[in-house]
């Protein structure tokens, strides 16, 4: 990856804090990034595509970030913080990698090693980060939830019964 240009995306306001990520890729990087201005979403989808990882460092607890399940979508593995909400979304050494939520050289760690990873690691990481979004991300798959969901619920209202609605 050497002398390759390292784009940042971004899609949010001016002032959000991402001291964190700067920190990191100082640390590891010869050269600085390049934090680009804000982006349209299919352009954001492109880089991703582009992209052999995508770094997620969230400081705060999200359930399910639209963002990683783009990632996943275009078959780049993620790097993401470990906070539990993402315990489901991105598993270590799977679809990516995970690092210590709020510790830069945690971060920094990860994005080392997902830099020096050979392209059988990155295959096996982006070949599961694919996987992971077609069998429980994609369209078809939230579909036949939500279908299942009014199904569960308009099924206990005939029967006249209050049940708790349980996802197939």
């Amino acid at each position: 990856m050497g002398g390759s240009k390292r784009t940042v995306a971004r899609n949010r306001p001016d002032g959000i804090r991402i001291s964190p990520i700067r920190y990191a890729l100082k640390v590891i990087l010869l050269s600085p990034p390049e934090f680009s201005a804000r982006a349209s979403c299919s352009q954001v989808l492109e880089r991703m595509a582009e992209s052999r990882i995508f770094v997620f460092p969230s400081l705060s607890y999200e359930n399910c970030p639209m963002v990683v399940l783009e990632a996943l979508s275009v078959a780049t593995p993620v790097i993401s913080p470990n906070h539990p909400s993402m315990a489901g979304i991105v598993r270590h050494q799977r679809e990516g990698l995970v690092f210590q939520a709020g510790n830069a050289q945690s971060l920094a760690a990860a994005l080392r090693e997902a830099l020096h990873a050979d392209d059988h690691t990155w295959s096996r990481w982006s070949n599961a980060a694919r996987q992971t979004h077609t069998e429980r991300y994609s369209e078809t798959v939230n579909y036949q939830q939500l279908i299942s969901i009014y199904r569960n619920v308009m099924h206990s209202k005939l029967a006249g019964e209050a049940q708790p609605v349980v996802l197939a």
